[in-house]
């Protein structure tokens, strides 16, 4: 593999812990090998506990955030994520996930 030859993608939606949530972030954003591009999916509406970490997260420059109008579910929103990839490389993401460094 390439160096940096790697996205990263995660989906959140509603119910998801905003801590958890944040903690998989930060765990990606820690790496030694960092992603070329770490794709959010919001599946749906959220709150604003949610937004928050999102626009947190936003502030990276290689972190793209992906809004749905519906919540279409965690299987489609990976696939939309996975369609925005650039690299040949994805690491699969949930919102409470944590990647070791």
């Amino acid at each position: 593999m390439k160096k940096n030859d790697l996205s990263a993608v995660m989906s959140v939606y509603k119910n998801d812990s905003p801590v958890f949530f944040q903690q998989a972030i930060d765990s990606v954003l820690k790496q030694t090998l960092q992603p070329k591009e770490f794709i959010i999916v919001v599946d749906g509406p959220v709150g604003n506990d949610l937004n928050d970490v999102i626009a947190l997260a936003e502030r990276h420059p290689y972190v793209k955030i992906v809004r749905l109008e519906q919540n279409c579910g965690a299987g489609a929103a990976r696939k939309i994520a996975i369609r925005e990839c650039t690299t040949e490389f994805v690491a699969l993401m949930d919102a409470d996930d944590i990647c070791i460094e």
